[in-house]
């Protein structure tokens, strides 16, 4: 991993200096050194079995979206194609924590009116796995991720830290293992006026260690948080922008810490690393453009 992590911090810190144009004018704001931490988790056998589950799912599911192309079935194309994006974002909850998508697909399941033929795929493949000891046990729920996520945690016990993902299940999951730490949760939601989300921040920056958790929609931009110095990624948004521009809320202007500390996590699979890769190209690309030629490719 050691070439991956500074071939991505190379294009993070491009990517970071970027959004500092205009700010870095102002002489007296030093930008600070920023600490990067990939920690790549192993996923236990049993998630790992899941997530071989969820991987060929998607596969049998994208071959008949191209069939239905083919056939020139519309119907079927479109049915398939969404079926495509569902299993897309399941299969990254699984990395989160496999029984995410499992209590989404169980949900449906139950409901016999509106199920889909995909919950039921999915279900059946899943039970073919004897897993039952595995799911009927509440630990499952603390995942190899959630675990290094609160190990990272662990080492920044005095120190108020800033938590994003894409999925508010995958927040309101980590929540739970956090309140155990006696930790003050602050979080912001889509339904919080403006005047609340204020209020929020607020009483997170009057805290002595306050967690605050959002998803990326929501607080990856628009928000002053450079009183805080750590940041942590439970997963991480397509578009590489995105993560600059969480990082950015204590990457800014008014930021008094010579060193910020940020957190990816990603799992043994390789999927994530390949995502972090392609993203790590697209910021050495745009850098290239603005100095001359672009050289950089995308695998």
């Amino acid at each position: 991993m050691g070439d991956f992590i500074s071939e991505h911090s190379y294009g993070l810190q491009a990517g970071l200096e970027a959004s500092l144009v205009k700010r870095t004018e102002n002489e007296a704001f030093i930008p600070p050194k920023v600490n990067r931490n990939i920690i790549t988790h192993i996923l236990t056998p049993e998630e790992e079995k899941v997530y071989t589950c969820m991987r060929e799912v998607l596969i049998k599911v994208r071959d008949r979206a191209k069939e239905a192309q083919i056939m020139k079935e519309v119907a079927e194309l479109k049915r398939f194609s969404s079926y495509k994006m569902v299993m897309l974002m399941y299969l990254r909850q699984c990395l989160i924590c496999p029984i995410l998508p499992l209590a989404s697909i169980a949900v449906d399941v139950l409901d016999f009116e509106k199920r889909s033929d995909l919950s039921k795929l999915i279900t059946n493949q899943i039970n073919s796995l004897n897993l039952d000891k595995w799911l009927n046990n509440i630990d499952s729920a603390k995942s190899s991720r959630i675990r290094e996520v609160l190990k990272a945690l662990e080492k920044h016990n005095d120190e108020k830290v800033i938590i994003f993902s894409c999925y508010t299940s995958a927040i309101d999951l980590l929540e739970v293992y956090i309140e155990e730490y006696n930790r003050t949760i602050f979080r912001l939601e889509a339904k919080h006026s403006i005047k609340k989300r204020g209020e929020i921040i607020e009483k997170f920056k009057q805290s002595s260690n306050g967690i605050l958790v959002g998803t990326y929609q929501l607080c990856a931009e628009g928000l002053n948080l450079q009183f805080a110095r750590v940041i942590m990624l439970l997963d991480f948004w397509w578009n590489a922008s995105k993560t600059q521009q969480a990082i950015a809320r204590i990457f800014r202007y008014g930021q008094t810490a010579s060193e910020i500390f940020t957190y990816m996590f990603v799992a043994n699979t390789g999927v994530e690393e390949a995502i972090l890769k392609k993203q790590d190209s697209k910021l050495k690309i745009l850098e290239e453009l603005q100095t001359g030629r672009a050289t950089t490719k995308i695998d």
